[in-house]
């Protein structure tokens, strides 16, 4: 099997079971500042994530929910407060 070997910047090979697989590489072609941006990025999707995972979870009813935004949105905000309060998280 032919390998990309240098031709193709920030790629680079890892061995499967059918030979190798090109995968680029995570920071190819990023500044430092990007990356910084990409972390602080991901680490705030991430709380968001884990929220909208925790809301769906503990109140699975929200997981079927077809109403409009706005009664959604008081919906949700109502479980927030709920589960906030009962997890003594309340500023």
């Amino acid at each position: 099997m032919r390998q990309p070997g240098n031709r193709y910047p920030g790629i680079s090979t890892s061995t499967t079971r059918s030979g190798h697989c090109p995968t680029k590489s995570v920071t190819a072609g990023l500044s430092p500042d990007q990356r910084t941006v990409n972390v602080l990025h991901s680490a705030t999707r991430a709380i968001a994530e884990r929220g909208n995972a925790l809301l769906e979870n503990t109140f699975r009813a929200l997981r079927h929910l077809s109403l409009c935004p706005q009664r959604i949105g008081a919906i949700t905000a109502a479980a927030l407060v709920l589960l906030h309060t009962e997890h003594n998280r309340t500023t």
